[in-house]
């Protein structure tokens, strides 16, 4: 797999020749001299410059600015010289850390593409190591990770099951079981590998990293994780690309994760089995999406988020099976979206959720046809949360238990309340809105 490499900012060699260069330093130093002779003769009133004899005191005095002149045309040509060697001496010494960097990228490569997964985890760390050091080429390192992850993964399969599958076969079969038990091995070395690139970009993204790989981009589309840590990453600008990423049985965690910036797309990926955790993580800036993702299956907990800012995308998702929990997440700013969502069966929870001041969090042109979308213990006090143009032919919306409904929810219904929609017991605090 080939790469491009970004060329190296750095000196280039001196393009004219030395002697061009020393008549052009020469000329320029005829020029001062000669400047600076007419601004003395002119400040000094133009005094008469007529020829008069020379004394023995004037012939000593042309010997010594004769010297001067001299001297001082040495000292240009030693400038020169010394500029020009200062000048090759910065470009060899550029071109023999590109030189250098060349050599330990095409290692680190070498390495990455090892049947050997100890060879491998090696070559992670070196090619790491060789983003930290070659600022120039770090997006490129970077990008080398990332499509380790891209290529075609199989995770491993769960030793029980196959064992229980292969157990009653013949001393053929137990011949393909230890088969089996080796490809097993080799899946569970090659997760280690994959697990590892994850750790390391994230260790360079929190904000304790020596030195920082936050802003670049990140490129993990069509990537399937079973498991990863991303813990206390700050994602603060670039382009983190989650597009058609599978989400398997594992555990990717982002727990106290910071978006402040940038995009983190995860449009398209599946979420079928794992558990994907963004518990306490921050939300106050940039764009997040998950347009036309699909939660099959597993968990999704942004329980205790924090959302102050920016923007975060459900349009288009689908919900057909899979836990979505906001336990306990404030909402205090920018916009959540579920437009266009289909909730069919699966849970997503608001338990303990505050609605607070600004931001706004709309199902608008959802459909709800089974499942349950359910609010119980949240505070209303200040966001908006907007059904309207929402579609009900099944499973519940659960209003019935907030905490406090200062500024409710509002929906688009021509008369009463289908029954899928479950509203406080009090008429008082109902305050839905016709359609026009």
């Amino acid at each position: 797999m080939m790469f491009a490499r970004k060329k190296s900012a750095g000196p280039s060699a001196p393009r004219l020749s030395f002697g061009v260069q020393l008549a052009l330093w020469l000329g320029l130093a005829v020029v001062v001299a000669a400047g600076t002779t007419w601004l003395l003769w002119f400040t000094s009133g133009s005094p008469d410059l007529s020829a008069v004899p020379l004394e023995a005191k004037d012939r000593l005095d042309l010997v010594k600015v004769a010297l001067t002149v001299t001297g001082g045309v040495g000292a240009v040509v030693a400038l020169v010289v010394a500029y020009r060697k200062q000048r090759f001496g910065e470009v060899d010494s550029v071109r023999e850390n590109t030189k250098l960097f060349n050599e330990r990228y095409t290692k680190a490569c070498e390495q990455l593409g090892s049947d050997k997964s100890a060879v491998r985890l090696g070559g992670v760390y070196a090619m790491a190591g060789l983003a930290d050091d070659w600022a120039a080429g770090r997006q490129t390192c970077i990008d080398v990770l990332c499509s380790y992850l891209r290529m075609p993964y199989t995770p491993p399969v769960d030793p029980d099951a196959a064992s229980a599958a292969e157990t009653t076969v013949d001393a053929d079969g137990v011949a393909e079981l230890d088969a089996w038990t080796v490809r097993r091995d080799s899946a569970l070395a090659e997760r280690q590998v994959r697990h590892t690139i994850i750790r390391t970009i994230t260790t360079r993204l929190r904000d304790t990293a020596a030195v920082s790989w936050q802003g670049h981009d990140l490129d993990f589309s069509g990537a399937t994780f079973d498991g990863g840590d991303f813990r206390k990453a700050t994602f603060s600008g670039g382009l983190v690309d989650f597009q058609g990423a599978m989400f398997a049985p594992g555990f990717v965690n982002f727990q106290g994760a910071t978006f402040t910036g940038g995009t983190v797309d995860f449009s398209g990926a599946k979420f079928s089995g794992g558990d994907v955790n963004f518990t306490h993580a921050w939300f106050s800036g940039g764009e997040v999406r998950f347009i036309g993702a699909t939660f099959a299956s597993g968990h999704v907990h942004f329980s205790s988020a924090m959302f102050a800012g920016g923007q975060v995308g459900f349009n288009g998702a689908a919900f057909s099976g899979s836990v979505v929990a906001f336990s306990g997440a404030t909402f205090l700013g920018g916009d959540v979206t579920f437009q266009f969502a289909t909730f069919s069966s699966g849970l997503v929870g608001f338990h303990g959720a505050a609605f607070l001041g600004g931001g706004s969090v709309r199902f608008s042109t959802a459909t709800f046809s089974g499942g349950l979308v359910a609010f119980h213990g949240a505070t209303f006090t200040g966001a908006d949360v907007g059904f309207l143009g929402s579609t009900f032919t099944g499973g519940s919306v659960d209003l019935s238990r907030p905490h406090r409904y200062d500024v409710p929810p509002i929906f688009s219904l021509d008369m009463g309340t289908p029954g899928v929609i479950l509203l406080p017991p009090s008429p008082a605090d109902r305050a839905a809105v016709p359609s026009p």
